[in-house]
């Protein structure tokens, strides 16, 4: 009876010996990737968030413009109507600020330990004053060890700001 040899016990010397060497390299390579595809879908949703909220403020802010959205909840309804469902509507935060000229409006955004906008407030003026227009929202990070880079205590503020005249309306 002859015995057949492993791929390992035919060659000469053990140091040619390659069976395994591909689990182990993965092994060392595979949690690099892994990180760089976790950072990917993170910097992927922030990206998403951030074109729906540009949008949307923009939109909101065409409607102050033109004189439609007078209250402040008028606002944040067409604001989340344009979200559609990608940013929660619930953690919006917006400052709608009005003045004789641009700049007299503050750009200055305060948060808080998670990141939020805390100084909200509403005033859209008349036709043709100047009006700056900030939203945010507070967004966990998927990866809590991305906060040492792109948070704060893990929570990543995504803000939009449009700054625009009134039209003449009365």
């Amino acid at each position: 009876m002859t015995a057949t040899l492993g791929a390992c016990e035919r060659r000469a010397a053990f140091s040619e010996c390659r069976s395994g060497a591909t689990a182990v390299e993965f092994a060392f390579i595979a949690p690099i990737f892994i990180l760089i595809l976790v950072v990917w879908i993170d910097l992927g949703m922030t990206l998403l968030e951030q074109s729906v909220l540009d949008s949307a403020t923009l939109r909101a802010a065409r409607s102050v413009k033109i004189g439609a959205t007078t209250t402040s909840t008028d606002f944040k309804t067409t604001l989340c109507a344009y979200l559609y469902g990608v940013v929660p509507c619930a953690s919006i935060k917006y400052t709608v600020q009005s003045g004789t000229s641009f700049s007299a409006l503050s750009t200055t955004i305060t948060t808080d330990s998670s990141n939020a906008l805390t100084n909200t407030s509403f005033s859209i003026g008349s036709g043709g004053s100047d009006v700056l227009v900030q939203v945010g929202f507070t967004r966990k990070l998927f990866a809590p060890w991305l906060s040492a880079v792109f948070g704060k205590n893990g929570y990543l503020l995504i803000l939009s700001t449009v700054a625009f005249q009134n039209e003449p309306y009365s």
